[in-house]
């Protein structure tokens, strides 16, 4: 919206000055939620790191389209202009990577699951050989219900 505003002149530079300043809350809004999602995946973090898509969505997105902009926006080392447009191009590229990296991921994930990831099953724990296991067709003898409604004829 600023670069808009900016190429048509359509505002005065107050409110544009004020624009840029919830551009600026929006990104660190942006980065602590980001954080904290990363924060939720927990152990599974490590999993998502083994795949081109984590990779992708670890370091690209954090970078190029969280830090770079905010790096720019605090005005660091270019003139007003073309901070404006390299930092919409570098939350555009961040956007991208974002998606890329959240389709990616999990078809990788399901290809080959690393052996970070948690498994879990109704024979754990029990010893391979060891009784009766989870299969549909391992039956005991019949059970006969008990009833004082239909009694046993």
């Amino acid at each position: 919206m600023i670069l808009l505003i900016r190429w048509r002149d359509l505002a005065p530079t107050p409110a544009v000055d004020r624009l840029e300043r919830a551009d600026l809350w929006a990104l660190g809004l942006e980065l602590a939620m980001f954080a904290i999602f990363l924060a939720s995946l927990g152990g599974n973090i490590v999993a998502l790191a083994h795949t081109w898509g984590g990779w992708v969505f670890l370091i690209g997105v954090p970078l190029l389209g969280l830090l770079a902009p905010l790096a720019i926006h605090l005005r660091i080392g270019m003139t007003v202009r073309r901070a404006e447009l390299a930092a919409a191009a570098l939350a555009l590229v961040g956007g991208l990577l974002l998606r890329c990296g959240l389709l990616a991921a999990p078809p990788e994930l399901l290809r080959k699951p690393p052996a970070t990831v948690a498994r879990f099953g109704p024979e754990d724990g029990r010893e391979r050989g060891g009784g009766r296991g989870a299969d549909s067709g391992n039956q005991g003898e019949a059970i006969e219900a008990r009833s004082k409604v239909f009694p046993k004829e």
